[in-house]
């Protein structure tokens, strides 16, 4: 599935996180810091952009709600990027 109005490809990653989290408990962990220039945030934090997905990990948020939570930023990004668009 290559179509971008249909594959979500951030929220497939989460789903999978969310899931393994959810089946697997005793062995998911987290990566500790240090991660790339950061000594103290926790590296997930780092690549999602804040500790959502990690707080919504440990109190097991369906995939879906967690992707639907998105939908105002992803609104309010398209509108701040359309201007810059050099095609539709």
């Amino acid at each position: 599935m290559t179509d971008p109005a249909v594959f979500r490809p951030v929220a497939c990653a989460a789903a999978l996180i969310l899931t393994a989290a959810e089946l697997y408990p005793r062995h998911f962990h987290w990566t500790q810091p240090p991660y790339e220039y950061e000594d103290d945030k926790a590296p997930i934090d780092i690549i999602y952009g804040g500790p959502g997905l990690r707080e919504a990990v440990a109190v097991q948020v369906p995939p879906a709600r967690l992707a639907a939570s998105w939908t105002e930023g992803e609104c309010a990004f398209e509108r701040s990027r359309r201007p810059f668009l050099l095609y539709d």
